[in-house]
C-alpha cells in the first residue's frame, strides 16, 4: 500500500519560490505555500504603494464594471421602449375610441333612420286605415238615418185613420219591402302588426349589411414598420406625400434610411428639408420614386397602407416588421379554406401573399412565405423564383388558401384568368399580407344569409 501511495519530492513544489516545500503552510482556500515565501509576499504587499494597488484594483473592479453597465443600458434601453409603448398606447386608445364613436355615430344614424322609416309607415297605414274607417262609419250612419226616417214615416202611417192608411198603402208596401243589404266589417282594417314587427331587427340588420359590408382580410397595423398608416376600417392603404421638416423637437432619424419599393432598396436623403432620390434608381422607378419614395401609412380604418414621408413614433413591438415594409392580415390561418380579394389600383410594384408565423420580424428576416409580385413573378421561400405570364398587371387579385389540401392560389376574378398556384405541406400558422408603394385595398367579400326550416 506504502509503494502505490509514494510520491517524489518534486511532486509538491511551492508556487512562489518552485522548490520543494520547507516547512508547509496551507491556506483555507486549500492551496499550500512555504512558510518564509508565504510571509515574504506578504511583506512585499505590505510595503506596496496604497496607490499601485488602489488602481490594481480598480483596473479589476472596472473589468468587472462593464457587464453591469451593459445591462444597465439594456434594461434603460427596454424601458424607454416600454415608456414609449405606453405613450402609443395612450394615443392608440384615443385614436380607436374616436373611430368606434364614429362608426357607432353611422350605425345610430342609420338605425335612427329606419326607426323613423318604420314608424312613418306605421302612421301613414294609422292614417289610412282610420281613414277608411271613417268613410265607412259614415256611410254606415248615413244608411242608419234613412232607415230611421223610413220606420218613423212607416210607422205614422200605421197610426192614420183607415181610409188614409188604405189610400198609401202600396206606398206604404213599397218602402217596407225597401231593404238595404247587410253592412258587412271590413277586412284587413287593423294595422298589419306583423308587417311592422315582424323579424324587424332581422330585416334591419339585413339592410345593415349592404352599408357596412365584411372585409375577410383586416390589417393589423401593430405588424407594420413605423410610417405606416391605416385606414379607419383597417381594409387599404394609400401612398401620401409630407414634407416635414427636420426640426429639433421632431423625433431623431438617421440622415439616410432605406425605403422599399417593389424588390427594390432606395435611400432618402434628407438635407436641408429637402428630399432627393438616390441617382443610382432606375429610370424606370424615377415617376415612382417621385410620387412614393415615402412611409407605409395605414388608413384610419386599418384597411390600407399608405407610404408617407413622415415616420410615426411608433413603439418596436415584437409583433413589428423591423425592414421589410410589409402588412400582416389581423387573423392568422392553420386549417380550412379562406379566399380573399386585394385591389392594387394603380400601384405599380406591390407583392401579396402568405407568410408563415414563425417568420423572424427583426434584424435580419427570414422565414417562409409564398408570394406573387408586380413585376411578373412568384416566390416562395423555401423554393426559387418563377416568372409569371400576364400581358398587363392585374388591378385585382383574388387569393385562395387551402391550409388542408395544402394550396395557395391567385387568379384574377375581373377575367377569371389563373395566375399562380403553389403547393406545400402547411403546418405554421399563416398571414396574409401586403406591400405596395401606393393604394392597396382589402376588398370586402359577399354576406349571403339562407333560411333553412327546422326540422322537427
Amino acid at each position: 500500500m506504502a509503494s502505490q501511495l509514494s510520491l517524489s519530492e518534486e511532486d509538491f513544489p511551492c508556487p512562489v519560490c518552485r522548490d520543494i516545500f520547507v516547512d508547509p503552510v496551507v491556506l483555507l482556500c486549500s492551496h499550500s505555500f512555504c512558510k518564509g515565501c508565504l510571509h515574504t509576499w506578504w511583506r512585499e504587499k505590505q510595503t506596496r504603494p496604497i496607490g499601485e494597488v488602489a488602481l490594481d484594483h480598480k483596473e479589476e473592479v472596472q473589468k468587472s464594471l462593464k457587464p453591469l453597465q451593459k445591462k444597465l443600458k439594456t434594461f434603460n434601453d427596454v424601458r424607454s421602449k416600454c415608456v414609449q409603448t405606453a405613450e402609443y398606447i395612450r394615443f392608440q386608445a384615443r385614436h380607436t375610441k374616436c373611430r368606434i364613436k364614429e362608426q357607432f355615430k353611422k350605425l345610430h344614424q342609420f338605425l335612427h333612420e329606419e326607426e323613423e322609416t318604420s314608424i312613418t309607415a306605421l302612421k301613414e297605414e294609422e292614417e289610412r286605415k282610420c281613414q277608411l274607417m271613417k268613410e265607412k262609419i259614415e256611410g254606415l250612419n248615413k244608411d242608419i238615418l234613412t232607415l230611421s226616417h223610413t220606420i218613423t214615416d212607416i210607422e205614422e202611417e200605421l197610426r192614420a185613420e183607415h181610409i188614409s192608411f188604405l189610400q198609401n198603402y202600396k206606398t206604404t208596401m213599397e218602402r217596407v219591402q225597401f231593404t238595404l243589404q247587410d253592412p258587412q266589417l271590413v277586412s284587413g282594417a287593423l294595422i298589419d302588426v306583423v308587417k311592422h314587427l315582424g323579424n324587424l331587427t332581422f330585416r334591419v340588420w339585413d339592410k345593415m349589411k349592404d352599408m357596412v359590408p365584411y372585409t375577410p382580410v383586416i390589417l393589423d397595423p401593430n405588424t407594420a414598420k413605423p410610417g405606416h398608416v391605416l385606414s379607419d376600417d383597417l381594409t387599404s392603404v394609400r401612398t401620401e406625400m409630407r414634407w416635414v421638416p427636420d426640426n429639433p423637437e421632431r423625433r431623431g432619424d438617421e440622415s439616410s434610411h432605406q425605403s422599399w419599393v417593389g424588390d427594390q432598396f432606395l435611400t432618402e436623403k434628407h438635407t436641408n428639408h429637402s428630399f432627393k432620390p438616390i441617382d443610382e434608381v432606375a429610370l424606370d422607378y424615377k415617376e415612382e420614386v417621385q410620387k412614393s419614395l415615402t412611409r407605409h401609412v395605414l388608413d384610419v380604418d386599418l384597411t390600407c397602407v399608405n407610404i408617407g414621408r413622415q415616420w410615426l413614433p411608433v413603439p418596436d413591438n415584437p409583433e413589428r416588421f423591423e425592414n421589410l415594409h410589409i402588412i400582416l392580415g389581423s387573423e392568422g390561418f392553420t386549417s380550412g379554406t379562406h379566399s380573399w380579394d386585394v385591389d392594387v389600383g394603380d400601384s405599380k410594384h406591390w407583392s401579396m401573399g402568405v407568410i408563415a408565423d414563425s417568420f423572424e420580424r427583426k434584424g435580419r428576416c427570414g422565414g417562409s412565405f409564398w408570394k406573387i409580385n408586380s413585376d411578373a413573378s412568384s416566390m416562395a421561400s423555401p423554393g426559387s423564383t418563377t416568372n409569371l405570364l400576364w400581358k398587363q398587371s392585374p388591378r385585382r387579385i383574388r387569393v385562395q388558401l387551402d391550409c388542408d389540401r395544402g394550396k395557395l392560389s391567385f387568379s384574377d376574378p375581373d377575367t377569371n384568368t389563373h395566375i399562380q398556384t403553389f403547393t406545400h405541406t402547411f403546418t405554421d400558422t399563416l398571414f396574409p399580407f401586403i406591400s405596395a408603394t401606393a393604394t392597396m385595398k382589402m376588398l370586402p367579400g359577399k354576406v349571403i344569409v339562407s333560411n333553412n326550416d327546422v326540422d322537427d
